[in-house]
């Protein structure tokens, strides 16, 4: 199936980080605007990045350090698709990144990023969970899902593929893809 970038796609795939948890050139693995695409390579190693990238941060590097904070950002990210009108189909909240997976008439993702973490922030802070001046690193990854096939794939990867499971949420329509057997979608 040929689509243009024109067209609003079947769902995106997007993923933010934590304020310096993961620099371009790390050895773990970053993405940029080239090096952006579901199951593609990630920007080489380069430690020398990495060190210009480490000494050019203004605060700390910032992580969602307990489960509490993790579930904080669920309900802000099921918060701010319910009142867009989106459908959140699966979500995961990691100490160092948020992974979404949505379906969204939003014809610019870079937007709905921007949303997502603003409303995250929100939320952390009238939680009382933290102080931190800057807890998301610029940008984010925005990928594109065109295909069922994909969008299966990207729920996969969101659910199933980043180690043990933290706080997540998944869409009824795609609680079959959870492997573990866990049905729960938390939180409610």
């Amino acid at each position: 199936m040929s689509a243009s970038r024109e067209s609003v796609p079947l769902a995106y795939l997007i993923t933010f980080t934590t304020y310096g948890a993961r620099l371009h050139g790390d050895a773990r693995g970053s993405v940029d605007e080239y090096h952006n695409e579901l199951g593609g390579p990630f920007v080489p190693p380069n430690a020398r990045l990495v060190r210009l990238n480490a000494e050019s941060m203004r605060y700390p590097p910032y992580l969602l350090q307990t489960e509490e904070h993790r579930q904080v950002v669920i309900q802000a990210v099921t918060s701010a698709s319910r009142k867009r009108r989106d459908q959140l189909v699966a979500a995961q909240s990691r100490t160092n990144h948020v992974h979404v997976v949505t379906r969204s008439n939003c014809s610019d993702p870079r937007r709905l990023t921007q949303v997502l973490k603003q409303t995250a922030s929100r939320h952390l802070r009238r939680a009382g969970c933290d102080v931190h001046p800057h807890r998301w690193a610029r940008g984010g990854s925005s990928r594109y899902i065109w295909t069922t096939e994909s969008l299966d794939r990207a729920i996969d990867y969101v659910l199933n593929e980043q180690g043990s499971r933290m706080s997540f949420h998944v869409h009824p329509e795609y609680q079959h893809l959870l492997r573990d057997g866990n049905q729960q979608s938390r939180p409610r």
